[in-house]
């Protein structure tokens, strides 16, 4: 699977940069729905709960929310958002990816 660095979090990386950082410059852009892969819609709706609750976005705190919501599994577990950490994008570059994201959605809404 290849992580689009909408699903990053994390606490002091990149990850979590890229989520803070860009978050504000993804409303308009993508959303949940915008993901192709499912684990990846359900980490995304996590974090934007958690932002707008202004709570804080780490690993552990999504990957808890998600077991909460008994969505942990689904969502490939704690090593899959471990993948999405360590293959995130520099925060630099969200806007960008948030772009690909939302031109990919599209174009399957086109099909």
């Amino acid at each position: 699977m290849t992580p689009f660095c909408t699903v990053v979090q994390g606490h002091g990386n990149r990850g979590e940069a890229t989520f803070e950082a860009g978050q504000g410059q993804l409303r308009g852009i993508i959303g949940p729905d915008d993901f192709y892969i499912e684990a990846n819609r359900w980490c995304f709706k996590v974090m934007e709960n958690l932002r707008e609750k202004a709570e804080w976005t780490d690993q552990v705190v999504v990957s808890e929310e998600l077991r909460s919501m008994r969505k942990l599994e689904q969502s490939g577990g704690r090593g899959y958002l471990s993948y999405l950490i360590e293959n995130t994008p520099a925060a630099v570059h969200v806007e960008y990816c948030a772009g690909i994201v939302a031109k990919c959605s599209h174009l399957r809404k086109q099909i």
